[in-house]
């Protein structure tokens, strides 16, 4: 990850672009924020995932087909420990 910041006047843009579920990840996302002290944080995730979140109701899940072959797939690029669902870094 190579964060970048974007400066539109008095406005500060952190951009973090992260790999969804890879576990190195999260300290730094952890970290950026802490650091950053944002007003507000954006997700780059699609409609599906944003009604997903909105209608959890806090309990565990079943994930869905294709995030466990993400998950599978990932794991065989990064090891077993590299890869956690939900994404961390979100």
């Amino acid at each position: 990850m190579n964060p970048q910041t974007i400066k539109l006047g008095n406005t500060k843009i952190r951009i973090l672009s992260t790999v969804k579920g890879l576990v190195s990840e999260s300290s730094i996302v952890e970290s950026e924020i802490t650091n950053f002290n944002p007003h507000l944080v954006a997700l780059g995730i699609g409609p599906e995932e944003v009604q997903g979140t909105r209608d959890w109701d806090g309990e565990p899940y079943d994930m869905s087909g294709w995030d466990e072959i993400y998950g599978l797939s990932l794991r065989k690029i990064v090891g077993e420990h590299g890869v956690k669902l939900p994404p961390p870094s979100f």
